[in-house]
């Protein structure tokens, strides 16, 4: 009695390890078979490069990696972008971002401020200088401004000047207005046209090399002629 159940405890063992494993390779095939028809079922790799284009310009496309006409390594593109470029959705690859040089950050409200550093020159402004020299040859005899940045005001005397040619017309101006004064009560109309126009000729020529005309004035009423001639200032400023 003994030896049967020994007997039978030593055929059971074996077999319980035969259905263990016939058990395992039937659960292995039937996941295998399994893993294989959802692999069938499912739809292809949408990581799938559908082409290569180049990272700064999109309309530059190649069907293999390399570089672009920039010299720029080629971007691939995958499926799944492919798609995402046709609704609404934005995708940037991080390459091209970092070809790009795209920065982020927090949308913040600040003073839109820019400080710039740099050398210049100041200038005087070229609209207000004011330039005063004579149309006749002659001598200083005085200078009322004596130094660079003093400030003047508009009529201040700045020199006076001598010149014999100023001085002779000055005598001719005078000659010409005593003679048309004389003969202004003649009957003769060409005598008093002609001693007007000497005595026009004069003063124009004074007033070409612009004497004041209260100078003029001044030379018309005394008859009184001077040496020299005072320039003025013609605005309020600086002497540069």
């Amino acid at each position: 009695m003994n030896f049967k159940q020994h007997f039978k405890q030593i055929w059971i063992l074996p077999l319980l390890v035969l259905i263990l494993v016939c058990g395992f390779f039937l659960g292995r095939i039937s996941i295998d078979e399994g893993v294989t028809e959802s692999q069938e079922s499912a739809p292809p790799d949408q990581s799938q490069v559908l082409y290569w284009q180049a990272p700064m310009d999109p309309e530059e496309i190649y069907d293999r990696p390399g570089k672009s006409k920039m010299g720029m390594d080629l971007v691939p593109v995958y499926a799944d972008e492919d798609r995402l470029e046709s609704g609404s959705t934005v995708s940037i690859d991080p390459a091209v971002v970092q070809n790009m040089g795209v920065r982020t950050g927090y949308v913040q409200r600040l003073d839109f401020t820019r400080t710039i550093r740099t050398v210049g020159e100041v200038q005087y402004d070229e609209e207000r200088l004011y330039v005063v020299n004579t149309k006749i040859s002659g001598w200083i005899e005085s200078l009322h401004v004596h130094f660079v940045g003093e400030q003047v005001r508009a009529g201040d005397p700045i020199l006076e000047i001598y010149s014999p040619e100023l001085v002779a017309t000055q005598q001719e101006y005078v000659l010409a207005l005593k003679n048309f004064q004389l003969v202004s009560q003649s009957t003769v109309a060409s005598v008093v046209e002609d001693a007007e126009k000497l005595l026009a000729s004069a003063r124009t020529r004074l007033e070409y090399w612009d004497i004041p005309a209260s100078e003029i004035e001044h030379l018309a009423q005394t008859s009184e002629v001077r040496k020299t001639i005072v320039l003025t200032a013609p605005a309020t400023g600086i002497v540069v």
